[in-house]
């Protein structure tokens, strides 16, 4: 499964044992600076739009938020 994090520090000890989890069972987990992403959420393909380019190939997306984007975290 290729899965996609947004979060806004891939440094996090928490980040990185998902990431460090998530390999060990042979899936691949990117993770994105969720300040960087445009999300069209509200369409019956949802979208992610990172540094200008689609991200259409990935199974899942794990949004992490802290205080600082609430709104945005809402929205997801």
């Amino acid at each position: 499964m290729k899965i996609v994090m947004m979060a806004r520090n891939p440094d996090l000890y928490s980040h990185r044992r998902m990431k460090e989890e998530a390999e060990k069972r042979g899936h691949k987990l990117d993770i994105i600076n969720t300040l960087r992403c445009t999300m069209n959420i509200a369409a019956r393909r949802p979208t992610i739009i990172y540094n200008g380019q689609s991200l259409s190939d990935y199974d899942a997306v794990i949004p992490r938020s802290g205080a600082s984007v609430t709104f945005d975290g809402l929205a997801v």
